[in-house]
């Protein structure tokens, strides 16, 4: 294993924790809005697809409280509702025209469930 391997190995069994409470919560979240009167803040449909609000403001929040970006102003809803994030290092010494873009595309969204079955 090469020393980035490494790190990577190490780095992922730090942050398990984190990933597995975080993926909880995020899964859990429709849990509190699918029974829920429309009138008082429900959404029958939360988490399937145009119904994850809740579940990316918790993310949102979630990102700035562990520290995954420097401040809260770097991470936003766009306006096609994405939530989306920008991480730099003011002190790499890399001029911004030459740093380079990462773009991670993912969903939050979720199949409707068969909650009968549960």
């Amino acid at each position: 294993m090469n020393s980035l391997d490494e790190n990577i190995s190490v780095l992922s069994k730090k942050y398990l924790p984190l990933a597995e409470e975080l993926l909880k919560e995020a899964i859990r979240i429709p849990a509190d809005y699918v029974d829920k009167p429309v009138d008082q803040g429900g959404d029958p449909e939360c988490g399937l697809s145009n119904h994850e609000g809740p579940r990316l403001k918790y993310l949102k929040k979630r990102i700035t409280e562990i520290g995954a970006v420097r401040s809260p102003e770097d991470v936003w809803f766009d306006e096609y509702g994405n939530l989306v994030w920008t991480v730099k290092d003011p002190d790499d010494g890399i001029p911004d025209d030459k740093k380079r873009i990462i773009y991670f595309d993912g969903h939050t969204d979720t199949v409707r469930a068969l909650r009968d079955q549960w």
